[in-house]
């Protein structure tokens, strides 16, 4: 769900396009209030946040009622994040302050710059979250511990701030952020190109969209090399389950570019496929999940993963995210449509 919001971040602000007539005096307030509210939440869960840890230090059990009605605020911040770009962009200014901020580059036929700079407060409002949320989940692991001794379970300790943070930054942030950012810087780059080079100026029409497809394509192929390095992974070491793992590969006919162990300070019990092309593909196990799970449970959780290759779900995720981006091309167009229209509203009254 976190990286589905993180990406309406992105199509939120590339739904909206510059306006020749956008005010040149923008109004302090309309920006105070749009950074203004993002820092309210921030604080706001914070401190309730360091007042749970408190109470669950103190009293030495979980309080299962704040803790529930906590986690459900902070879910809902995390939806508030993007809601809220949407409403800076389009009616606080933020979309024409983002347009000044990068003066000439602002009338080039260019994407990243702005998409750098104007999704960064929403980056920075689901980071400053991670502050808010610290300390009640670190809170939370101290207080499972207790249990796992009791249980005679492996004990993990918990990760310090600065660890939760890279963690998160990692995982919710750079492997969504970084792709489509890929993305982009490849569409400018052509776009440039045909600009200066050709003398075409093809922005808004049907040859964009068709560099903007390309470059999808081409970075989603090679993704999962870079994705692999920003998730930390490496080799998983020669062993007998690995051997079964191969070997239900060939026997399913499917190849991959290696077997990857996820490090993440055993905090994620998960596994993941990543690539739709063999030489670019990877299969990542989580740490926890090779540390918690016998080997026949791991092997199953392996087969679900080259499912998806089987189904081919990524293809399909491809095609989720160009309908969205479709979707939110046809809104803003429609947007235009009944603005223009509405403003002409008078002249097709009677009288």
């Amino acid at each position: 769900m976190s990286r589905f919001l993180l990406l309406l971040v992105f199509l939120i602000w590339m739904g909206w396009r510059a306006d020749s007539d956008a005010p040149t005096h923008l109004r302090a307030a309309d920006l105070s209030l749009f950074f203004g509210l993002y820092a309210l939440m921030v604080v706001t869960l914070g401190l309730w946040s360091r007042l749970l840890a408190r109470r669950i230090a103190s009293r030495g059990a979980v309080q299962r009622f704040g803790m529930k009605y906590f986690t459900r605020i902070v879910f809902a911040a995390q939806f508030f994040v993007p809601m809220w770009l949407a409403v800076g962009v389009f009616f606080l200014g933020w979309g024409p302050a983002v347009q000044e901020m990068l003066g000439p580059v602002g009338r080039w036929p260019v994407q990243l710059p702005g998409a750098i700079i104007g999704t960064l407060p929403a980056f920075l409002a689901w980071g400053a979250l991670w502050w808010s949320q610290y300390p009640a989940d670190r809170a939370l692991r101290e207080q499972n511990l207790l249990f796992r001794v009791e249980q005679d379970l492996p004990i993990y300790t918990s990760p310090s701030f600065g660890e939760y943070v890279r963690q998160n930054f990692r995982l919710q942030i750079l492997f969504l952020a970084v792709p489509v950012l890929l993305i982009l810087a490849v569409h400018d780059v052509a776009m440039v190109i045909l600009w200066r080079a050709l003398r075409m100026n093809v922005e808004g029409s049907w040859i964009e969209g068709v560099v903007t497809l390309l470059s999808a394509l081409s970075v989603f192929v090679v993704a999962p090399l870079i994705l692999a390095k920003i998730l930390g992974g490496y080799s998983l070491p020669s062993s007998p389950l690995r051997d079964r793992m191969e070997a239900m590969c060939r026997m399913h006919r499917l190849r991959f570019r290696d077997i990857l162990l996820w490090p993440t300070q055993n905090r994620i019990a998960n596994a993941l496929v990543m690539g739709v092309a063999p030489q670019f593909r990877y299969v990542l196990l989580s740490d926890l999940l090779l540390a918690e799970m016998t080997d026949e449970q791991i092997e199953a959780v392996f087969a679900h993963e080259l499912g998806h290759c089987v189904h081919r779900h990524m293809i399909w995720y491809l095609v989720f995210m160009k309908v969205l981006v479709l979707a939110l091309l046809l809104v803003t167009v429609g947007l235009e449509f009944v603005d223009e229209h509405w403003m002409r509203l008078p002249s097709w009254m009677p009288g």
